[in-house]
């Protein structure tokens, strides 16, 4: 009588089947909590230029784009030569453009994932992404060929690159993670860098992007958008800013034509329930100058001895070497100041008024230059308390800065 013995399983066979286990059991557990598995979101059509077209799964069919339509998960959008469309989320705090003679994927739903996202997979040509502020509870995710790249605020460029093998994604604002699988490589890259890839096999950088990368990303700060009801909330927040705004009646950004750009947001610290002014100045292009300006009305600063202003740089951003400030009246500056040395912590600088006449200012502005900024071309830096001191008001230790 022969009697076999029973046969050893495979140590292969083992990982495999615990491996099968383990995915299982994630995936009923991200379908019962909500947590793991998280549906990807839809985008609408703001606008388009030429020939753009849709492709739904669900039809099997192609479709004209039109204004104010949904793109669901798993829908195509293709652009002809000379066409783009732009893109934004149901929140409109994202937007996309994506260029002509581009085909991109909306993914689906992502597993494994911690919040909902929007995921764009550009399969040939170009788009480019800003958010306006931090997409809260969510995040945008955008695949190239053999790199992906996951952000929550920032303005960014991907480019799906020759025949796919030298795909390169860059971060004009703000910073990201990029990730690629072959070979598997993650790296967080911030404002003014870039990574790609060669021959998709090889990844590189991250490096600062190049003058032709920087007019190539620019377009992304076009998809920064407020809207009537935004600038008429700005206005209101900036009146909690200091006494310098009882006299301020409009206030935006300048930039040199093609060259640079300004943000400007005034926000409530939910903390200590003060509103402070966030600015964030890109004068990379060489000879570039940007700035916030404030339009006053009947600000007559002979009856003030200085103006104070509470100034930080922002965490994990750049800043500047030095700021201007300047006064201007109906004919020109009148007095001009610099500020120096940018602190992690609020500290507050005054800036001597000395004016024995009637001097009516009629603008105040702040001005970021690329040969005086230094090393960070672009970076954020914030201010509040906007204060005009009486004259008689006793005098106070804070850092007094010199007129230049």
């Amino acid at each position: 009588m022969r009697i076999e013995k029973p046969k050893e399983s495979r140590p292969v066979s083992r990982f495999l089947l615990v491996v099968l286990l383990v995915i299982v059991i994630l995936a009923l557990y991200g379908y019962y909590q909500g947590k793991l598995v998280q549906p990807a979101l839809p985008f609408q059509v703001q606008n388009f230029i030429g020939k753009v077209q849709i492709y739904s799964e669900v039809e099997k069919a192609w479709r004209q784009a039109n204004r104010g339509q949904k793109v669901e998960p798993h829908e195509t959008i293709s652009t002809g030569p000379g066409s783009e469309i732009d893109l934004f989320s149901p929140n409109q705090i994202l937007r996309v453009r994506i260029k002509e003679n581009s085909l991109v994927e909306l993914a689906g739903t992502k597993f494994l994932a911690s919040q909902p996202l929007y995921r764009l997979n550009l399969m040939k040509g170009q788009l480019l992404g800003s958010t306006a502020q931090e997409l809260e509870g969510g995040q945008v995710e955008v695949s190239v060929p053999h790199l992906t790249v996951e952000t929550s605020n920032g303005s960014f460029l991907a480019d799906a690159g020759r025949d796919n093998q030298n795909g390169w994604i860059g971060i004009l604002r703000g910073h990201a993670r990029v990730k690629s699988i072959l070979p598997w490589k993650s790296t967080v890259i911030r404002e003014l860098q870039k990574v790609g890839m060669e021959k998709g096999l090889v990844v590189t950088g991250p490096v600062p992007v190049s003058r032709t990368d920087w007019d190539r990303m620019k377009e992304s700060y076009e998809l920064i958008q407020k809207s009537a009801l935004v600038e008429a909330m700005q206005m209101d927040l900036s009146k909690e800013a200091g006494n310098l705004f009882d006299y301020v009646f409009d206030h935006g950004t300048f930039y040199t034509s093609e060259f640079g750009y300004c943000i400007r947001d005034f926000v409530k610290d939910p903390v200590t329930d003060k509103v402070y002014l966030r600015t964030e100045y890109d004068v990379f292009p060489t000879g570039s100058y940007v700035g916030v300006y404030f339009k006053t009305r009947d600000l007559d600063v002979s009856k003030f001895q200085a103006l104070k202003i509470d100034v930080r740089r922002t965490p994990d951003a750049g800043y500047p070497q030095s700021a201007k400030i300047e006064l201007k009246s109906k004919s020109g500056i009148v007095r001009t100041f610099a500020i120096k040395m940018f602190r992690p912590k609020w500290e507050t600088v005054q800036f001597p008024l000395r004016f024995r006449e009637s001097t009516m200012i009629h603008e105040f502005t702040l001005v970021f230059f690329n040969n005086r900024v230094g090393e960070y071309k672009k970076g954020t830096v914030e201010f509040r308390n906007f204060t005009l001191v009486p004259k008689d008001t006793p005098q106070t230790t804070d850092r007094a800065v010199q007129e230049v």
